[in-house]
């Protein structure tokens, strides 16, 4: 759902139900546009039973070729709550990503040779996720454990 926006592809107030397969941008008409903004909250859905599988990909920057695809097993630990695991679709990806940054053949464009740039991990803050979500989960157990040992 929109929430606020202003240059964006969606207008304020938007409801919009993505596809199983989908690519995931800003929604920006133009990304250099100090005005353009979009504030969105944004549901990820889980299988309701079975293996949460997940997938990332990368296309070619010149010609849309995908260059890179990973795919993943999310499914969270039963009766996981975000306070005591991190969604799994978002704290994997650092890694995913990093596998394909530090590999400098999978930049290069089996269709038409362009050397891709390594994907900006930092920029999306799944880095920042997986860390602040370890240092929550670690600082919730140790004061369970300290109230525990207080009782």
């Amino acid at each position: 759902m929109t929430l606020a926006a202003n240059g964006a592809m969606l207008p304020t107030g938007q409801l919009f139900v993505g596809a199983l397969i989908h690519g995931v941008n800003s929604f920006l008409k133009n990304e250099k546009d100090p005005k353009s903004f979009a504030t969105f909250v944004i549901t990820q859905m889980q299988a309701e039973s079975g293996v949460q599988t997940e997938a990332c990909s990368l296309r070619c920057e010149k010609c849309h070729e995908q260059i890179f695809f990973k795919e993943f097993d999310a499914t969270p630990a039963p009766d996981a709550i975000e306070s005591t695991h991190p969604l799994p679709s978002v704290a994997a990806l650092p890694e995913l990503f990093g596998e394909y940054n530090n590999d400098k053949a999978r930049h290069v464009c089996a269709k038409c040779g362009h050397v891709n740039r390594d994907f900006p991990v930092a920029a999306w803050g799944w880095d920042k996720y997986a860390d602040q979500s370890a240092a929550a989960i670690a600082a919730r157990q140790a004061l369970a454990d300290a109230a525990r040992a207080a009782a």
